[in-house]
């Protein structure tokens, strides 16, 4: 149990740890050959060892060797892995593509450009027009939503995320 305080509606109150800190199937993702929670099951691996490495620490009293890359390695992983860090992550990626479209959709020409090449490409026609797509873009009554699969790339990705001890 822990004691919460949520600072937006001025309330404390105690609950489970898995009440809070935690989200069902986070890093849950579907690839051939790999059973969904398989990244899962390798992380908490990390994280056993990570455990261990911390106890062996305070034990001791030295930050050093495989201890210390066990624990630089789990705080990285903490810090990448969050909801507050992929929608962070999102937001960025929403903000760039939405400013893609501003460009895109600056002049007409442009616009009819993309869609030549995209026509071309996959073989058919489109049947929006430059003045419908954009007043959709302008209205904003969209959101862009990023996959957790590719979330979860980025995260494995992260230069934070690279043993670099």
């Amino acid at each position: 149990m822990v004691v919460v305080h949520d600072f937006q509606q001025k309330k404390t109150y105690e609950t489970n740890t898995r009440n809070i800190c935690a989200q069902r199937d986070f890093m849950r993702f579907e690839v051939e050959g790999r059973r969904p929670d398989w990244l899962e099951e390798e992380f908490g691996k990390l994280e056993s060892e990570a455990v261990a490495a911390i106890r062996e620490v305070i034990r001791s009293g030295v930050f050093d060797g495989e201890s210390k890359n066990y624990i630089l390695n789990l705080m990285a992983l903490l810090a990448v892995r969050s909801p507050e860090q992929r929608e962070n992550m999102r937001d960025f990626q929403a903000r760039v593509a939405q400013r893609l479209m501003d460009l895109v959709l600056e002049k007409k020409e442009r616009w009819e450009s993309q869609i030549n090449e995209m026509e071309e490409a996959s073989g058919k026609q489109t049947s929006v027009t430059y003045e419908q797509v954009k007043d959709f873009h302008e209205r904003g009554e969209y959101t862009i939503e990023v996959a957790r699969e590719r979330h979860i790339q980025t995260e494995w990705t992260s230069p934070a995320s690279i043993d670099t001890c």
